[in-house]
């Protein structure tokens, strides 16, 4: 019988949580249900039509006895997802009834079918039978002969259905392991990767878990002159062997040479969110190349009977180093003593590219219109959104800032930029540009990302035609002082320059004169 290391539930765990990434096939298939139910509900295709006339599925609960067994498996699916869905209106051409457009389907069992785009145009005849706050939604939608009724997936961020989305809804989240940062490196072979993850989770067949799994043999560690038995802390840390490699490579490097356990080596050594210079991506070289030769020099005494050499397996690591290194890519310098024992191991240092960067200037709107700067800042879960306008001379017309009920910081520049129309119409200014330092908010409110959840916004912009552009993130430096400082402000849709606090008043006065800000390149 084949021996399991790791159970599947670990395995199937994202890497950042201590697995492997791997989708469990359970779930797999429990999303692909889920999508097929989708495509149902979305009634885009003539097939998927003719299932949702046929069987009625906003009706029904339980499956006929002589139902397939995939329709057994999709009908648990149609709750879940009629439950997280909400259409949104274009053309009108759902059930005004039944389909849930208002957060929750009005009448599912007395009403006849009735289109919405009908009900829409009689609003007195269902006056009657709909509670008002139905009656005020109704009120604010706006049909569209040119777009589709869309089905909104309100589990996700974009409102697209996905596997991924529906799976993760029930997922539990687990915390981020630090020692992923460093299995995981980027800078590491795959092989290797995988090997420390074998390591850290006892999924290597060193002597101890063998003993543990039952499995019987001849026991005797290959490191030691002592007879002492193996397992992954005695092999790979505190073995004859090991003691004197790690000793070896802790004098050049100037780290510590000895700890309780594999898991307290790794940490004493190595800090995984700051490999960035040469020396610390060498250091992570070092480590993750000896345990590898540690784990192949023991198993070539225990099964080729040859044996564990200290020097051999330095002359191995030192040259693995130097291999690695030829592919390293460092972003950040490295100091004194890093360069110096890369000397002392013949590592030739390499030249980080040299980041140069440009002066950047806020640029004046033409004569006769204004331009409207808006920035979104996100922090510990909340979101709050400022921008400025200012004239032809840049001189400031008012500042604006708001906190807003957000999701993500890409949530919060789109809101930023539907407050700016906000305070267009408010204000009846029209020959007006706006500029956002987010292109993807940009893509989006301009319809060339398309996120249907936001199909109303993409709308809206079309219908006002004001004209939005990107701009660096320097060139938008009042607009990102402003919406920081709203957290601890009340809202002010009309605020005046004497108003503004002192450092965005700075700002705005280097701009008017011309000065500009140093970019660094990233």
């Amino acid at each position: 019988m084949r021996t399991q290391w790791c159970s599947w539930k670990n395995v199937c765990l994202n890497k950042e949580e201590g697995g492997l990434g791997i989708r469990n096939i359970h779930e797999t298939v429990k999303g692909l249900h889920a999508k097929l139910a989708w495509k149902i509900l979305e009634r885009k295709s003539l097939w998927s039509n003719i299932l949702s006339q046929k069987y009625k599925i906003q009706e029904v609960n339980t499956p006929a006895h002589n139902a397939s067994i995939l329709w057994k498996l999709l009908l648990p699916h149609f709750h879940n997802l009629q439950s997280e869905s909400i259409w949104l209106i274009g053309k009108g051409e759902i059930d005004f009834w039944k389909d849930n457009w208002a957060g929750e389907p009005i009448d599912t069992d007395f009403h006849t079918p009735m289109q919405f785009k009908l009900a829409y145009s009689r609003p007195n005849e269902v006056k009657a039978l709909i509670n008002p706050d139905t009656l005020e939604k109704l009120k604010s939608i706006s049909l569209s002969a040119n777009e589709d009724d869309v089905l909104i997936y309100t589990m996700s961020n974009t409102g697209n259905f996905s596997i991924k989305s529906y799976i993760e809804r029930d997922r539990v989240q687990r915390n981020h392991l630090e020692w992923t940062d460093v299995v995981w490196n980027n800078n590491l072979p795959p092989k290797i990767s995988a090997f420390l993850w074998k390591v850290l989770k006892g999924a290597v067949p060193v002597d101890s878990q063998l003993m543990s799994r039952r499995i019987m043999g001849p026991y005797k560690c290959n490191c030691c002159e002592k007879a002492q038995l193996e397992s992954t802390d005695h092999l790979l840390v505190h073995s004859d062997k090991a003691k004197d490699i790690w000793f070896h490579f802790g004098t050049i490097v100037g780290k510590p040479h000895f700890a309780n356990n594999f898991h307290t080596l790794l940490q004493t050594r190595i800090q995984g969110n700051n490999i960035k210079s040469q020396g610390q991506i060498t250091i992570l070289h070092i480590f993750a190349a000896t345990v590898w030769e540690i784990w192949k020099s023991r198993c070539k005494a225990r099964f080729e009977d040859i044996p564990m050499n200290n020097i051999s397996i330095i002359k191995k690591v030192e040259r693995n180093v130097q291999c690695l290194n030829y592919l390293a890519k460092p972003k950040g310098e490295s100091t004194k003593w890093e360069r110096n024992f890369l000397n002392r191991l013949r590592i030739p240092l390499k030249r980080v590219e040299e980041r140069r960067g440009k002066w950047v200037h806020w640029i004046k709107p033409s004569l006769g219109k204004l331009k409207i700067n808006v920035d979104g800042a996100y922090l510990n879960n909340e979101g709050t959104v400022g921008g400025i306008i200012k004239n032809a001379d840049g001189i400031p017309a008012l500042a604006f800032w708001r906190k807003v009920r957000t999701l993500d910081p890409l949530s919060t520049e789109i809101a930023a930029i539907t407050t700016a129309m906000d305070i267009c119409d408010k204000n009846g200014y029209d020959n007006v540009e706006i500029e956002s330092d987010s292109e993807q908010a940009i893509r989006i409110i301009q319809g060339k990302i398309k996120v249907p959840v936001l199909n109303y916004i993409a709308r809206r912009y079309r219908d006002r035609g004001i004209p939005i552009y990107h701009v660096l993130r320097e060139q938008n430096m009042v607009a990102d002082l402003i919406a920081k400082s709203a957290r601890t402000k009340e809202d002010n849709d009309n605020c005046s320059y004497m108003q503004l606090p002192l450092n965005v008043k700075h700002q705005i006065f280097q701009e008017r004169i011309g000065l500009g800000v140093y970019r660094r390149r990233r």
